[in-house]
Formats: C-alpha cells, structure tokens, sequence
C-alpha cells in the first residue's frame, strides 16, 4: 500500500476538496509515498506526481475530460511504467514496485519540505516547457528525462534518477529518506 498525498488544489480537481482526509502512514513501498499536485505547466494544466523518497517525478497532462480519484492509480503507474522503462529497470524489480499499487490511499498532503521541493520541480517543468516554445513544440519525454536528471542537494546531489534506480536495486539502506512519512 502507498499513500497519495494531494494538495489542496489537487484534492479540488477531484473532487474531494472538502473531505477530511488524514496524514500519511507508512508504506514498503521502493519510491516511498508519492505526492501530487495540479500545476500549470506552459499553457495547460497538468497532475504533477512525485516520489517522496527519490523525487522521481512526471506529469500527466490534464485534457477536456476531468480526471476523477478512481484515475490517480492509473496515472501513477503508467507514468511510473513509462519512466522505468526509460530506466531500463528489471521487469521483475518493476513489477514488484507495481504490486504496492494495489493499494492506494488517498491523504492529505501536509510535509512543508515536501510541498517546497514539489513547488520547484514544477517550475522546473514549466520553464523548461517555456524555454522549448510551449506545450505543442516541447519534447515532454526529454523534458521528464532532463527534470529527474538533475542533481538534488536534499539527495546528496545525486539525481533522482540515480536514486531510484539504487532503491529499485534493493540499495535503500545506502539512501537516507527525503521525508519520513508520520
């Protein structure tokens, strides 16, 4: 079981804005818990989802159809799929990974350091989106690339690349997590 801890604006997106919902609990899970949030990103709106422990992230772009919370686990597994395979990671080790999908709670997202380093990947994705001339011009795939190949003080500057592919690996007792889920 993993826990999706949503912001404000993303719980409003789906809907459940003004269900209370608690904090995060603790999950076995390689990448940890993940967080969400609704970002813009050049001229459209997007889920950005991101791992708590290796701050591996992507954005699944909102189109005409709202998403609803029975997505979410859609989302974060097809964008995960999509990012492993660029990773070349193990199938077995993949699915694995996956299998702690089966479950997942819906939270509220409440960590502030989580929330900052949340805020500046999605400025990372926007400008980089800006910089490629928009949405219509932009290589998301290079743009997902380069955002998680970029160094993070917080994760020793190492790339959450490289983190993620050493906690798919089973070398977690080597990485110290980002954010302790309480």
């Amino acid at each position: 079981m993993i826990y999706l801890q949503a912001t404000q604006k993303a719980r409003d997106a789906l809907g459940i804005g003004k269900v209370q919902l608690d904090p995060p609990g603790l999950t076995t899970s390689a990448l940890g818990n993940w967080v969400v949030n609704v970002v813009p990103i050049g001229s459209r709106q997007a889920f950005l989802f991101m791992s708590c422990r290796s701050l591996l992230s992507f954005p699944i772009m909102i189109g005409v159809k709202r998403p609803t919370l029975k997505d979410m686990p859609a989302f974060l597994s097809h964008g995960l799929t999509q990012l492993a395979m660029e990773m070349t990671v193990a199938a077995t080790e993949l699915s694995q990974l996956l299998k702690s999908f089966d479950e997942i709670a819906v939270c509220k997202a409440v960590d502030q350091s989580l929330l900052g380093a949340l805020r500046a990947v999605a400025a990372g994705y926007d400008r980089r989106v800006h910089t490629q001339g928009g949405v219509a011009q932009a290589s998301m795939g290079a743009i997902i690339w380069a955002m998680n190949s970029t160094p993070w003080k917080t994760l020793g500057y190492k790339t959450p690349l490289e983190v993620s592919r050493a906690l798919f690996q089973g070398w977690d007792a080597q990485i110290i997590p980002l954010v302790s889920s309480k």
